[in-house]
This record gives C-alpha cells, structure tokens and sequence, in this order.
C-alpha cells in the first residue's frame, strides 16, 4: 500500500496518527488524502490533501432555495446542481524523487 484515501478530514487526521505510531513517515511511505477541506487541514504538522466539496457553496445556495420556496406562492420544481469538487494538492501526497 502506497496512499490512503480517507472519508473525510478527520479520518485521515486519525490515519496519519496512526501512521506515525506504526513508524512510517507522510507522505514519504504512505500518501494520504481527506475529503471535506476542514480548517485546520493545512496547518497540520503534514498539511493535509483533501478534496473540497464545496460546502459554503451548499450551504448558501440550500439557504437561498429554502428562501425562495417559502416566498413562492405555488410550490417550484425540484432543481438539480451540481457543485464539481476540487482537489486541494497539500504535502500528504507530494514525494519528491
């Protein structure tokens, strides 16, 4: 095993614990990857890369259609949107050769 992709932030917090604790090094020995881009994911000891799901994004526009659905005098169409995560390339994956 080369690389770890955890489910989220925190989860990978806790991988490159345990990693550490099993006397191997990140990214040297093992890459490691999150999901959410929590706050503290690049001030980390090894910033964290992770992949940004956008949730301000989700949040203000779920904020804005909830606006939108209780001033509507008849009731909207179901909308679907996408928001395209993006990847946030820190030092937990980057090897030098």
């Amino acid at each position: 095993m080369d690389g770890v992709f955890c489910y989220n932030d925190p989860v990978a917090i806790g991988a490159m614990k345990a990693i550490a604790q099993a006397g191997l090094r990140v990214p040297q020995d093992i890459a490691l990857v999150g999901a959410g881009n929590v706050r503290y994911s690049d001030v980390l000891s090894v910033p964290l890369t992770t992949v940004d799901q956008g949730t301000c994004q989700i949040g203000t526009l779920a904020a804005e259609l909830l606006m939108g659905r209780i001033g509507a005098k008849r009731p909207k169409r179901a909308q679907k949107i996408l928001i395209p995560p993006k990847l946030v390339e820190r030092e937990s994956t980057r090897r030098l050769s």
